[in-house]
């Protein structure tokens, strides 16, 4: 069984996202907006930016949009 590490190199790679890691946070950049965030203190957790909201998700969940090729940022 894959990661959920392994689910965001997919995704991340998959739709072209540059993945920076900082202190208290992964970010990832479509250009130079931000548009998903993983927080270290709740690493479980995808965090991504839908239509100018905030939403999560379970980073296992990820494993359905890598598949369907559908971005959960937008």
């Amino acid at each position: 069984m894959t990661s959920n590490e392994s689910y965001i190199e997919i995704y991340a790679n998959q739709f072209n996202l540059k993945q920076v890691v900082e202190e208290a946070n992964i970010l990832f950049y479509e250009g130079t907006e931000v548009v998903s965030k993983i927080c270290k203190t709740q690493p479980g957790i995808f965090n991504y930016r839908y239509n100018g909201e905030w939403t999560k998700c379970k980073i296992s969940d990820l494993l359905c949009l890598i598949l369907n090729n559908i971005p959960a940022h937008g």
